[in-house]
C-alpha cells in the first residue's frame, strides 16, 4: 500500500471513530433526557396526587400505570440502544438540579422539607450559641470567683500579717519597758477599736494627725510612706526618737495599750494608743516645756 492510500484509509478510519463518537453522545443524551422527562413527569403527577388535585383512585392507577409506561420505554430504549448507555452523572446532576428548583419554588412538599431543615439548622445553631454563652458567662463566673477567692486569701494574709505585726510592736515596747523597770502593758479591746479605727483613717487621707483633745484616749501617731514592708522595730524605734512618744512607750502609770495598723496603697501608718485617765499631770512634760521626768531616761 502506497503512502498516499495509508493517510487516505487513516483518515477515513478517524471520521468514522468522531462520526460514531458523536452519534453515541447524541443516543447518551437522548437516552437520559428520556429518563429525565418521565422521571419529571412522574415527580408532577405524583405531586398532584398528594395535593389532592386530581382524583386519589384514578390518580393513582394514572401514576402506577405511568412508572410501568416509564419502566417499559426505558427497557426498550437500553435494549434498542445497547451499544450506549445513559450519563449517569448527568441524569444524576439534572435530578438534583430539578429537585433544588421545585424546592426554591415553592412546590409542595419538598418546599416544607426545605424549610423544616433551614427552621432545624438555625435552632441548632441557636442551641449552639446559648451554649457558647452559657459557656462563657459560666467561664467568666468561675474567674470572677477565683478572683474573688484570691483577694480574699490575699486580704486574710495582709490582715494575718498586720496582726502579727501589732503583736509585735506591743512585745517590743513591753520588752522596752521592763528592761527599765517598768511594767509591761495589758491589751486593752475598746481601745484597740479605736486605735484601728485611727491608723485606718489616717492610711485613707495618707497623713498624720492626732485624736482631737477631750477625747478618753490619746495615740503615739507613726505613719511610713513609700513602703508597706516596714517593721515592728522601725515603728517603736520612730517612736524611742521622739521625746513626746518616748514619754508614752515609757510612762509607769499606764496600764493598758492597744496598736492598731493600717495599710494605704503606699505606706502604712500605726496608732499607740492608751487611757488619758491612766496619766498623770507631769507625764505631760512636754506641753510645760519642762524636762522630762527620771524614768524618762
Amino acid at each position: 500500500m502506497s503512502q498516499h492510500h495509508k493517510k487516505d484509509f487513516k483518515h477515513k478510519q478517524n471520521f468514522k471513530y468522531r462520526h460514531a463518537k458523536l452519534i453515541n453522545g447524541a443516543t447518551k443524551l437522548a437516552l437520559s433526557l428520556a429518563i429525565l422527562a418521565g422521571f419529571g413527569a412522574l415527580i408532577w403527577y405524583g405531586y398532584l396526587l398528594f395535593t389532592h388535585k386530581v382524583s386519589p383512585v384514578i390518580g393513582s392507577i394514572i401514576f402506577i400505570v405511568g412508572i410501568a409506561v416509564w419502566v417499559i420505554l426505558i427497557r426498550i430504549l437500553r435494549r434498542r440502544y445497547k451499544w450506549t448507555k445513559p450519563s449517569f452523572k448527568l441524569t444524576t446532576f439534572s435530578v438534583i438540579a430539578i429537585l433544588l428548583i421545585l424546592t426554591f419554588a415553592g412546590v409542595q412538599p419538598l418546599a416544607s422539607y426545605k424549610d423544616n431543615l433551614i427552621e432545624s439548622y438555625k435552632t441548632a445553631q441557636a442551641e449552639l450559641a446559648e451554649e457558647r454563652e452559657k459557656a462563657e458567662a459560666e467561664r467568666a463566673a468561675e474567674e470572677e470567683a477565683e478572683k474573688a477567692r484570691e483577694a480574699l486569701e490575699e486580704a486574710e494574709k495582709e490582715k494575718k500579717n498586720i496582726e502579727e505585726l501589732e503583736y509585735n510592736v506591743v512585745e517590743l515596747v513591753n520588752l522596752v519597758r521592763t528592761d527599765r523597770g517598768s511594767t509591761p502593758l495589758i491589751l486593752d479591746d475598746e481601745l484597740y477599736i479605736y486605735s484601728k479605727e485611727h491608723s485606718e483613717n489616717m492610711a485613707s487621707q495618707k497623713r498624720l494627725f492626732h485624736t482631737p483633745v477631750g477625747e478618753p484616749y490619746a495615740e503615739n501617731a507613726w505613719g511610713g510612706e513609700g513602703s508597706t514592708s516596714w517593721t515592728a522595730s522601725d515603728i517603736v524605734e520612730s517612736w524611742m526618737s521622739s521625746p513626746p512618744h518616748r514619754t508614752w512607750l515609757l510612762c509607769p502609770h499606764l496600764q493598758h495599750i492597744a496598736v492598731g495598723i493600717a495599710i494605704s496603697n503606699t505606706g502604712m501608718y500605726a496608732s499607740w494608743t492608751f487611757w488619758v485617765g491612766e496619766t498623770q499631770e507631769s507625764d505631760w512634760w512636754y506641753a510645760n516645756d519642762t524636762n522630762p521626768p527620771s524614768w524618762w531616761y
